[in-house]
This record gives structure tokens, sequence and C-alpha cells, in this order.
């Protein structure tokens, strides 16, 4: 029994044992199938599998996520793709990752027929890579560091139709590069670094419809370069550095639609260098250097439809240049140094619709110069030098509708110029010197619907002006000289809806209500920075801007100019009263009344106390020995005695005697007749003593007054006899 225990505890761990070992061997399998099966995306990459296009198709991108090893990514992406080896992949995508070179195992999904290598930094292309690639039909390796492209980098690939390699470093192309493409029908090799094309390059590629080669350092084209090109429709070689199109480079491109050769250095066009692109719909010559313009330069060229010529350095154009382009729909001449445009240049241009002259330096613009263009749409004459507009100088053109001669010198716009321009809808004269808006100048214009008049020397505008514009949304009077505006300017039957108005920037003081008359609903004014009138007359413009304070553009700007101190006022913030009172001189009236007032009653004060000192002088001496009014009247003189002390004889003794005393005893020098008189007569002794003193002190009495009368009559008798 016991032994029987014992071994049915070893056969329980031996089974157990074994258990844990079979375990052991399954996880092992399971972790080896899921790694042959399963491999993990990139680090720091999202990976994603989809079923949506035609075939199976693959994303790998790294969204240029920082702190990526491109060794490690490289093994992670070359051991991705080896297990989608088998699987049939229609399309690949391996985009924005520092990867440099392709993953070897990238060469084995020969199924692809959609490659994207776009946003890497792969340097090259590996050679012999595509060769059985024979479903392949697009290849985007663009926007990456390739250098260049060995010869048979492609081969392999005859089924691609297109391909993608710009925005690299790619400076030759060696002969033979692209030998086989014969199915490519579009061709990017845009911004890099090409400074030539050998011969014969693209000779294999008789399918092709565009090729973009703009951005790169071509400067010349071979005769023979597009020999075997008669499908191309497209073909851009802007931004190069192209000096000379020499004739027969174009030959055989009979299909060509578009042909771009902007900014390059071409100085001129030979004579029938077009010759032969009978199918050619746009020409871009913009931002070269061409200096003229030969007779027969765009022969052969009738279905031109558009031509840019603009920013080069064209002087002249000469009759007869543009004969035979009856299609054109576009020409740009702006940018370039015509100083004249002669008559009927443009004549034979019945479907041009739009033509852009701006940025020259014409000065006069002759009646019939734009004969026969019934059909434009668009003229743009501004940044030129023009100084008159005549009154038929627009005769015909009933069909245009944007008109710009703004930045010019036109000082005087003849009243009848737009005449039968009805369908205008757009009209551009700021920046000229008009000073004057005749009346009636925009009559029957009854289509336009922007005006702007900024930036001249307008003063004022007139009633009539803008008779007629019933459709007028947009008005810019800002940067004139505007100082009124009459109430009537618009008729009260015109039912205009203006919508924007600006008026900024005048010499506007007060605004007549000449809004009054028509329906502004201008969801923005702007009447800033005039020098604005605060006074007591244009009180109301407080209440009027708070009224269309949602409407007003910057109401800060709308300040006060005068008076002075009201100058810097926002007006939107300011009171009826403010307009009409002024608190500092209110202020400074008060004071000054107050200040009056108070100083009038300190001099009532001081005058009455000095009557009153004045009238009781001899009590307040007696009392108080205070005499104010005493004063020294001979101040400065330089008299012989301070008194003369004049009294009878008979009074000497003793009321004389005691006075003398008193008075000398205090300093005064006495003139006394009993010591002072000189021998003679009694009269002239004492006018000589009054004469030499500065007081007199007569001691009146009884028998002063008689010896006065009697010296009195001594005198007189004297002087008679």
């Amino acid at each position: 029994m016991q032994f029987s225990v014992v071994r049915k505890k070893k056969m329980s761990r031996e089974r157990n044992v074994l258990i844990g070992l079979l375990t052991v061997v399954c996880l092992l399998q399971l972790d080896v199938i899921a790694d042959v099966i399963v491999t993990p995306c990139p680090t720091k990459c999202k990976c994603n599998k989809t079923d949506a296009l035609p075939g199976i198709g693959v994303v790998i991108d790294c969204h240029n996520e920082r702190g990526i090893d491109p060794q490690q990514l490289y093994k992670q992406i070359d051991s991705l793709l080896i297990s989608y080896a088998n699987d049939s992949l229609y399309a690949l995508f391996i985009q924005q990752s520092p990867l440099s070179h392709v993953p070897r195992s990238l060469c084995r999904l020969t199924t692809l027929t959609y490659l994207q290598l776009w946003w890497n930094r792969l340097v090259e292309l590996p050679n012999n890579c595509f060769m059985d690639f024979h479903r392949l039909m697009t290849l985007h390796a663009n926007n990456n560091d390739i250098t260049k492209l060995p010869n048979g980098v492609f081969d392999g690939i005859n089924q691609l139709t297109y391909l993608n390699l710009n925005n690299n470093k790619i400076a030759d192309l060696p002969d033979g590069v692209f030998d086989g493409m014969v199915q490519i029908t579009e061709l990017d090799l845009s911004f890099n670094q090409i400074a030539e094309l050998p011969n014969s390059i693209f000779s294999n590629m008789s399918n092709l419809t565009s090729l973009y080669l703009h951005g790169n350092n071509i400067a010349a084209l071979l005769n023979g370069v597009f020999d075997g090109m008669g499908q191309l429709r497209y073909l851009d070689l802007s931004g190069n550095k192209i000096t000379k199109l020499s004739n027969g480079v174009f030959d055989g491109m009979g299909k060509l639609n578009t042909l771009d050769l902007s900014d390059n250095k071409i100085i001129n066009l030979s004579s029938g260098v077009f010759y032969g692109m009978g199918q050619l719909n746009i020409l871009d010559l913009g931002f070269n250097k061409i200096t003229d313009l030969w007779n027969a330069a765009f022969d052969g060229i009738g279905k031109l439809t558009h031509l840019y010529l603009g920013y080069n350095k064209i002087a002249n154009i000469s009759n007869g240049i543009f004969d035979g382009m009856g299609q054109l729909y576009k020409l740009d001449l702006s940018g370039n140094n015509i100083t004249d445009v002669s008559n009927r240049v443009f004549g034979g241009m019945g479907k041009l619709s739009y033509l852009y002259v701006s940025g020259n330096k014409i000065t006069d613009l002759s009646n019939g110069v734009f004969d026969g263009m019934n059909q434009l749409d668009t003229l743009d004459l501004s940044d030129n030098e023009v100084t008159k507009l005549s009154n038929r100088v627009f005769d015909g053109m009933s069909q245009l509708t944007i008109l710009d001669v703004s930045n010019n010198k036109i000082m005087e716009i003849s009243k009848g110029v737009f005449d039968n321009m009805g369908k205008l809808t757009h009209l551009n004269l700021r920046s000229n010197q008009i000073s004057v808006l005749p009346s009636g100048v925009f009559h029957g214009m009854g289509q336009l619907t922007d005006l702007d008049l900024s930036s001249n020397k307008i003063t004022d505008i007139a009633n009539g002006v803008f008779d007629g514009v019933s459709q007028l949304n947009i008005l810019d009077l800002s940067l004139n000289e505007i100082a009124s505006i009459d109430r009537y300017v618009f008729s009260s039957t015109s039912n205009t809806s203006i919508r924007l108005l600006w008026l900024n920037n005048n010499q506007l003081t007060s605004l007549e209500p000449w809004w009054h008359n028509v329906n502004i609903t201008a969801k923005y004014m702007n009447i800033g920075k005039n020098p604005w009138d605060c006074s007591c007359d244009n009180k109301f413009m407080t209440r009027w801007l708070n009224s269309i304070a949602y409407r007003i553009d910057v109401s800060d700007c709308v300040q006060c100019y005068t008076p002075p101190r009201l100058r810097n006022r926002i007006i939107i913030q300011m009171s009826d009263a403010e307009f009409c009172v002024d608190s500092a001189a209110e202020a400074a009236k008060r004071a000054l009344t107050i200040s009056m007032s108070s100083v009038a009653g300190v001099v009532i004060v001081l005058l009455s106390v000095g009557v009153i000192v004045y009238c009781l002088r001899v009590k307040l001496y007696t009392r108080f020995k205070f005499h104010p009014f005493d004063r020294d009247e001979c101040l400065g003189e330089d008299m012989d005695y301070d008194v003369f002390l004049c009294c009878s004889s008979e009074d000497d003794e003793p009321e004389g005697s005691r006075i003398l005393e008193t008075v000398e005893a205090k300093g005064y020098r006495v003139c006394y007749h009993y010591r002072d008189f000189m021998p003679g007569l009694i009269t002239a002794n004492i006018e000589a003593s009054v004469t030499r003193s500065k007081r007199t002190l007569c001691l009146l009495t009884s028998n002063f007054v008689r010896r006065f009368e009697k010296c009195l009559l001594v005198s007189l008798m004297v002087r008679l006899f």
C-alpha cells in the first residue's frame, strides 16, 4: 500500500515535467512563427496595410520624427518588406524618413504598380533593382538627396507612365538613362541642378506629353534636344539660365500646347523661332531680359491665346509685331520700359480680353490706340507716367469691366472720357494728381461697384459728380485734400448703396449731411485723421458718431483738431457740453472773478482805514504821537533850514522863543526873524526864508495878522510906485 502511494507521486511529478516541456516547445514554436509572419513596424514610424487600392498597399510613414537611427531604420524596413515578398503588393509608400538607401528587399516586390519614395533622404536609386518591375506604372522619388542617375537604373520598367524626380540634387543626365521608357507620358525633373541637356536624351519618349524642367541650371538648348517628342503638350523650362533660343530648337513640337520659358536670361527672340508650333496656346516669356521684339518673332503660332512678356526690358513695340494673333485672349506686357504705344499696335486682336501694360514708362495714350478691342474685359495701365486721359481714348470698349490707371501722373479727367463704359464695375484712379472731378464725369456707369480715388489732390466734391453710379458699393476718397462735400453730391434719385466708404486723411472739418440723400449702409466707414472742428456748431457729431459707431472703422482716430483746448480729444467720447463750454476758461473766469473781488475788498478796506486815519490824524497825533501823513516833501533838495518859524515880533516872548527852543531841541534847523533876517525889506527876508526852508510854521495871533496886513500893504505900494 505504501509502495503504491510512492509510485503515484513519482508518476505525477514526471507528468508535470512533461507538460511543462511541451508548453515551452509550443511557445517557442509560436514565437518563431510570429517572427516570420508579423514583423514589427520600424521604431517611431507608423505602418498601415490597406486593401482599398486595386491591390494590397503598404504605407510606412515616419512623419520626420527626430531621433530615428538611419541604419536601424534600413534594417527594420528591409525585414518588414521581406514579410510581404509573397503578397503580390500593388502599392508601396515609404515617406518622411531619414532613409538614405533603398532596402534590397524592395527589389523583390516585382508586383508593384505604384511606388512612392518621397520626402526621404535617399542619395541614390539602386542600379539593376527594377529589372523585373514590368508592372510598375508610377514612380515617385521626389524630395530626396539623389545626386546622380546611373545608366541602367530604370532598366526593366518599360510600362512606366509617370516618373517624378523633382527636388533632388541631380546634376547630370547620362545618355540613354531614359532608354526603354517608351510608355512614359509625364516626366518631372524640376528643381534639380541639371546644367545641360544632352542631345536626344528624350528621343525614345515618343509618348511623353508633359516635361517639367523648371528650377535647374540649364544655360543652353541644343538643336535636336527635343527630337522625337511629337506628342508633347506641356514643356516647362522656367527658372533656368537660358540666354538664347536658336531657330529649330522646337522643331517637331507641332502638338505643344503650353511652353513656359519665364524667369530665364533670354535677350532676344529670333524671327521664326516658334514657327511650326501651330497648336501652341500658352507662351510665357516673362521675367527675362528681352529688349526688342522683332517682326515675325511670333510667326507660326496663330492659335496662341495667352502671351506673357511681362518684366523684361522691352522699350518699343512696333506695329505688326502681334499680327496674326487673332485668337489671343490674354496679353501681359507689364514691368517693361515701354514709353510709347503706337496706334493700332494691338490691331487685329478682336478676341483679347485681358491686357496688362502696368509698370512701364508710357506718357501718352493717343486716340485709337485701343481700336478694335471691343471684347476687352480688363485693362491695366497702372504704374506708368500718363498725364492725361483724352475723351476718345477708350472708345469702343463697351465690354470693359475693370480699368486700372492708378499710380500715374494724371492731373485732369475730361468729362466724357468714360462714356459708353456701361459695363465697367471696377475703376482705379488711385495715386494720381487729380484735383478736380467734373460734374457728371462718371455718368452712365450704372454697373460701377468699386471706385478708388485715393491719394490724389481733390479739394472738394461738388454736386452731380457721382450721378448715375447707382450700384456703387466701395468708394475710396482717402488721402486727398477734401475740405468740403456738397449736400447733394449724390442725386436723390440715384439710390446708391455704399458698403465701404473711406474719407480718412483729408481736410474735413465738418460733414455736410450729404449722406441723408443716399442710402449709405457702409459696413465700414473711415473718417479719421481729419482736422475736425469741435466748436459748438458741430456738437451734433458726437450723437451722429454714436448712432453709427458699429460702422465706424477705427473710431479712436476721429479726433478734434480745433479749438486748441480740445485737440486730440476722441469725439465719440465727448458730450455736447464739452463742445460749447470751455471748462478751463470758465474755471479761469471764476478764479479771476473771485480774485478781483478779493482784491477789491482789500482795497476798499485799506481806503476806508486810510480815510478814517486821515480824518482822525490830529487826535491820533495828539494822543499817540502818530502822524502817518508827516513826510518830507523836499527830500533830496538842498535846503538851508528845515523850518521857517514866522511870528509877530510882539509874540516873541514868550511863545516864539519857547517854540524855537523846542523845535531846535529836536535837531531841526530853524530860521527865526530876530536871529536870521538880513538887513533890508522885511518882505524880501520873508520870501527868502520861505524859499530856503523845507516848511513854514506860522504862529497865528492877532498881532501876526495885523503886522501881515501892514507888510502886505507896503509890498503892494512898492510894486505900484
